[in-house]
């Protein structure tokens, strides 16, 4: 991930959640890593335009070198919580919050396509609506 963009979704995280600057950085690295393992899992083909967020994501300390796998909802969250050493509650509310962050970095396009290659159960871990989308 670039240097700006990385920074930029640090700035959007800390903004929306209150957090620390660190433990931004720490949810961020854990979500993206899990995100990257869950997309490539999925058989995410190269070809489909993403963001530069996406480009060169990097997998976190705890998962170098793992092979990327489909992954449930659960695991998502439980990998988040290991990452962290925090509770399953808190780590649904880390992606979760991660996951709105980045939304708001995406494009339209971008949000869709991602849309398209996450699994349906962890969808619902996704903000609802779109930044874009003014809420009546």
């Amino acid at each position: 991930m670039s240097e700006h963009a990385w920074e930029s979704l640090t700035r959007e995280l800390c903004a929306l959640s209150g957090w620390s600057r660190e433990h931004a950085e720490e949810a961020l690295a854990s979500v993206l890593c899990v995100l990257d393992q869950s997309l490539f899992g999925n058989g995410k083909p190269q070809s489909v335009p993403m963001a530069g967020v996406f480009k060169a994501m990097r997998r976190c300390r705890h998962h170098r070198g793992v092979r990327p796998r489909a992954l449930s909802r659960e695991a998502w969250v439980a990998m988040v919580a290991r990452d962290l050493d925090c509770p399953m509650s808190e780590a649904e509310n880390i992606v979760r919050k991660v996951l709105e962050a980045l939304s708001h970095q995406l494009s339209d396009t971008e949000r869709a396509h991602l849309r398209v290659w996450l699994p349906r159960e962890v969808l619902s871990l996704w903000p609802e609506a779109s930044p874009s989308v003014v809420q009546p």
